[in-house]
């Protein structure tokens, strides 16, 4: 069984007409297209936290998504728009830091590195002028995060203080830099908020 294009090899152009020569004897002939591969140019952002949208742009992926899929790490995303150079999806909630693939026809392009990062955390309330006695929160959208904080204005890395996901530091003058950990996950960026303790709101005891 022999398989041959038009020029009486196997078919490698664009557009071919197919035989089949059984014993000699050719088939009728019967149009082939070969697709050309699809190919990831870029990925935007290159990092952040799972429910991040990404914008993955190359060529070749197809004007609509069929059975096509993209994948963080071996992680299929739920893609939200597609299109023949760009497809649009959200970081899925378990994946990995690894290679951005688009597969399109069981082929896949080339991987492009994608860094899954830590939810990065949220200080409430905002930055402002409080009370003596008023606290701040500090959480993580990432389950089972570690916090590391400062306030003395230095990024935190794990030798600072450590503090569990969802709690609080007291206000004082002083500028709060909180950082989210996990396990499988990049640090998350740093978030900061300037405090300042209410003085006209504190009570003084005066005795003779």
């Amino acid at each position: 069984l022999i398989v041959m294009g038009d020029s009486g090899s196997i078919p490698t152009t664009p557009s071919s007409t197919v035989t089949v020569t059984v014993a000699g004897t050719a088939s009728n002939g019967s149009t082939f297209t070969i697709l050309p591969p699809p190919s990831i140019s870029s990925v935007a952002p290159a990092a952040g936290p799972p429910g991040t949208v990404v914008t993955v742009t190359g060529t070749n992926f197809g004007a609509s998504q069929g059975a096509s899929t993209v994948r963080f790490n071996g992680t299929t995303a739920s893609v939200t728009s597609w299109s023949n150079t760009q497809v649009v999806a959200p970081v899925p909630a378990t994946a990995t830091s690894g290679n951005v693939v688009v597969t399109v026809n069981g082929v896949a392009t080339n991987g492009v590195a994608f860094t899954v990062a830590a939810a990065p955390p949220v200080l409430t309330p905002a930055g402002g002028t409080y009370a003596a006695g008023q606290t701040v929160a500090i959480s993580s959208a990432t389950p089972g995060a570690t916090i590391y904080y400062t306030t003395n204005g230095a990024d935190p890395t794990p030798a600072d203080s450590p503090l569990s996901n969802g709690g609080i530091v007291p206000v004082g003058n002083y500028t709060i830099k909180a950082r989210a950990y996990a396990n499988g996950l990049a640090a998350s960026g740093v978030t900061q908020a300037a405090y300042q303790r209410d003085s006209a709101a504190c009570t003084y005891a005066i005795r003779p």
